[in-house]
């Protein structure tokens, strides 16, 4: 891990955002965080708030200049449209290439994109019987990561099952064709801190990867 990087965390007000920025920060980290209202957010030392909308065209190039490393947590919300993860990380990994930002590290979700042979038989089942609004969503958070590894940089991208909050545990197993039981789950203390490290890890390379407690 390189000392005093400069990182950029999209979703930095959801739940797994927060987490994020926090673990960046005590690894010693500069963070820039983009939020639709940053007036509403507490001053953190080492934090600078962002105004801006992911849905908006010019938002990446007029923040990502000087950066090392793009953390992003981006999720659906109600309001949010179908296509907003695809859409959003397209023009976020364009204007990446166009400033030079190298590293780019996702949180996605293991029934996304993770080997089906590694999936429980539960993980099939809920997704069959999914409305439709949530089918979408899916489709394009596989879109996104199509996106992402068509981006040309280096990438990761994280597919968390189920999500707890709580205190970090301290230890993360990862792998490409992890086994995931029906009850599988990471902390998202523990999650973030993951994913500062490998976002900042000189030595990374491109790959996607499953992580549990």
């Amino acid at each position: 891990m390189l000392p005093g990087m400069r990182i950029f965390v999209i979703g930095a007000t959801g739940r797994t955002g927060q987490q994020v920025v926090e673990a960046a920060r005590a690894a010693g980290h500069l963070v820039t965080a983009l939020v639709r209202q940053p007036d509403a957010v507490e001053p953190v030392e080492g934090v600078t708030w962002v105004a801006g909308d992911v849905r908006d065209e010019d938002v990446f190039d007029r923040v990502l200049p000087g950066h090392d490393v793009v953390i992003c947590t981006l999720g659906h919300v109600p309001d949010s449209p179908p296509d907003l993860c695809s859409t959003a990380t397209g023009r976020l990994v364009a204007a990446m290439a166009r400033h030079g930002v190298p590293r780019l590290v996702v949180v996605s979700g293991a029934m996304i994109g993770h080997p089906r042979d590694k999936l429980p038989w539960s993980y099939r089942l809920i997704e069959s019987i999914l409305p439709r609004r949530d089918k979408i969503r899916i489709a394009d958070r596989r879109e996104q990561e199509r996106v992402i590894r068509e981006s040309g940089c280096t990438w990761t991208i994280v597919r968390a099952p189920w999500l707890k909050d709580g205190t970090p545990l301290g230890k993360v197993t990862v792998g490409e064709a992890l086994p995931l039981g029906a009850f599988a789950s990471v902390r998202r203390s523990d999650l973030a801190r993951w994913m500062v490290q490998v976002g900042t890890d000189p030595g990374a390379t491109s790959g996607a990867v499953a992580i549990t407690n």
